[in-house]
């Protein structure tokens, strides 16, 4: 995921000196979570805005059919390192009750360090490569619709639809290509269980949707499961598990599709048909009803034609 983000060990410290992670909805009684990534739609009139640092890095990649590896270790390349950090930004709009939109847009900054085997000169200085990319990703336009609203069932769930339609802004024309330059569609089923645990409010969230991509690319699922405790009244922690099922051929593998014609010029690919699963825990600091921080650590579980690694993730959020 040049970088403008900090490194591992500076990024971890100056997120662990911001505070813990996540969460979302409602408890019992109906007196909201303060919320990172909503369920639910917002109130009319009211906003929801979070600006995020991502950083991932990674020495590893899984194979087409799982097999966690060496990064480009099918191709003669060694001391391969593949990192990418995107600033986002995420904003939510209550048009009614109900009915919610929202946007997101990053900018990405992307690099990749290998030795390149395949190259005849001598010494490895001559051999060695770095590969970086920086721009805008691909632009996501989406309205979530309230199907269950919070008072509505005798238990405390909560159902929404949500669909979004992606524009493709992703720049590729960089040494990397940061998009795929086709539209693509996607809905989504948001469920909640709001409960209590031990006397504290606690959710349970589910989602579960269907990408159709455009051009040649592989329609995807994604899906995320997770767990929130408020273990006080400013901090939320949650865990949960989250990722994207890819179907189709792998025509657009992401990492090192094929050799190149030109020996010094592999060609990496970052956004294709690429799968994985991600393990998240962290957690949220409210300083007031209007404001909050969180931080998220996120190691890859597995995968299918995608980079395996760890991801650092500290977010602002202002209600």
């Amino acid at each position: 995921m040049t970088h403008t983000l900090p490194r591992p060990v500076a990024f971890i410290t100056f997120s662990c000196c911001v505070f813990f992670l996540l969460a979302a909805a409602s408890n019992l009684r109906a007196q909201p979570f303060h919320v990172a990534s909503q369920p639910l739609p917002i109130k009319e009139g009211r906003t929801f805005v979070k600006l995020e640092g991502v950083y991932f890095s990674g020495l590893d990649e899984y194979t087409i059919d799982g097999t966690r590896q060496r990064l480009y270790s099918l191709y003669p390349i060694a001391d391969a390192t593949y990192s990418d950090s995107r600033v986002g930004f995420q904003y939510e709009y209550g048009l009614t009750d109900r009915l919610t939109f929202a946007t997101r847009l990053a900018y990405r900054f992307v690099n990749s360090d290998y030795v390149n085997n395949v190259d005849p000169r001598p010494t490895l200085n001559d051999r060695r490569r770095s590969v970086n990319a920086a721009g805008f990703d691909d632009l996501w336009l989406s309205v979530r619709y309230g199907l269950v609203m919070p008072g509505a069932l005798v238990v405390p769930f909560t159902l929404s639809v949500q669909g979004g339609l992606k524009i493709p802004t992703g720049d590729l024309n960089t040494t990397i290509p940061l998009g795929t330059g086709v539209v693509d569609y996607d809905v989504r089923l948001l469920g909640q269980l709001s409960f209590a645990l031990a006397g504290a409010p606690s959710y349970l969230n589910a989602e579960f949707g269907y990408r159709l991509r455009g051009g040649d690319y592989a329609a995807q699922q994604p899906f995320s499961i997770e767990f929130g405790y408020q273990a006080a009244k400013e901090v939320l922690l949650r865990g949960s598990i989250s990722g994207m099922i890819s179907n189709g051929n792998f025509i657009y593998p992401v990492g090192i599709a094929e050799k190149p014609r030109d020996p010094n010029d592999f060609v990496i690919t970052v956004v294709g048909d690429g799968g994985y699963t991600l393990a998240a825990i962290g957690f949220e600091f409210s300083f007031s009803s209007s404001f909050a921080v969180s931080f998220d650590y996120a190691p890859t579980l597995q995968g299918r034609r995608a980079f395996a690694g760890d991801a650092f993730f500290v977010s602002l959020i202002f209600r």
